[in-house]
Parts: C-alpha cells; structure tokens; sequence
C-alpha cells in the first residue's frame, strides 16, 4: 500500500468522486454544491494498492479553522480537524481506515499537532472509538447532509 499527500486545490478526479458518491450523493447533496469547501484548504491523505487503485482518504484541515457546519469548538489551540474519511466500498473491513487515521495522525505529530478531533457521522461513532477518539460534543445534525454527529477528539502522544 501507498500513500501519498495532495493539496485539495489538486485533489485527482477519483478522489473527488470517491469522497461525493459515498459521502454526500446519497443523502442528496448536490455535486454542484460546496460539499469539498475547497476554500478552506488543507491536505488529503490518499491511499492507494500496488496497482494505483484509490482504497481510501482523509482531510487534514490547516490550523485555527473551525470548519462550517460544526458547531462545536476545537478544545484546544493545539487541535487540528480531519474531515471526509471514506474508504472505498469494496475494501471495507481490512483495516484501511484505521491506516488511514494513522498516517493522518502521524503527520500531524510531525506538524506538532497534540490534538485530533473529527465531526464523526453516527454510523462511524465505533469505528473512531476504536481509534480512540472520545466524544466531546453535543450530538448535531449537519446542515449538509442532515445525518446525526458529534465531535470526536484525540490526545496525539508523541511517539
């Protein structure tokens, strides 16, 4: 397995379409709305098999942005969100995700981020608990998709 950091202002098109198909089209977000929030940066982790086929990716956002439509705080100044976590259908069950949570988190400790919080969907609350995020938050319903959140937050330990 490969992974590889792109800025989102160069996201590949499989990426984009990976991240709408499975995370916005079926709760009937328009494509043609603002769903990637391409204007408040930040960086992609992407993973890829031997053959170059996408498996699954992650949005490290860029410090002090508290991203819109979730309305709870970052809890400290040290925090750094990750958004849109989607791992590709058929790869499901084989541990990408968490690799994915834990490249993410890696490069975050090499940006000296001490904290990681997540606006979580209500079908993934186990899957960060498993990775060890806490809910921090008050249950929310996004204005984007009107699923059920929560915020989850992480102490990066320094490895």
């Amino acid at each position: 397995m490969q992974f590889e950091s792109m800025p989102v202002t160069e996201i590949e098109r499989d990426v984009k379409d990976l991240l709408y198909y499975h995370l916005y089209e079926p709760w009937g977000v328009a494509q043609e709305s603002d769903w990637l929030s391409g204007d408040d940066g930040g960086e992609f982790i992407v993973m890829r098999d031997d053959n170059g086929e996408l498996l699954g990716t992650t949005r490290i956002m860029p410090p002090d942005r508290d991203t819109s439509g979730h309305p709870v705080p970052l809890i400290s100044a040290g925090e750094r969100r990750l958004r849109q976590v989607v791992v590709a259908p058929g790869q499901r069950g084989r541990g990408i995700g968490s690799a994915l949570m834990c490249t993410a988190e890696d490069r975050l400790r090499e940006l000296g981020v001490t904290r990681v919080g997540v606006a979580a969907r209500c079908e993934a609350y186990d899957f960060y608990h498993k990775c060890g995020y806490t809910k921090v938050g008050p249950e929310y319903i996004s204005p984007l998709t009107n699923i059920p959140h929560t915020h989850m937050s992480k102490e990066l330990v320094r490895q």
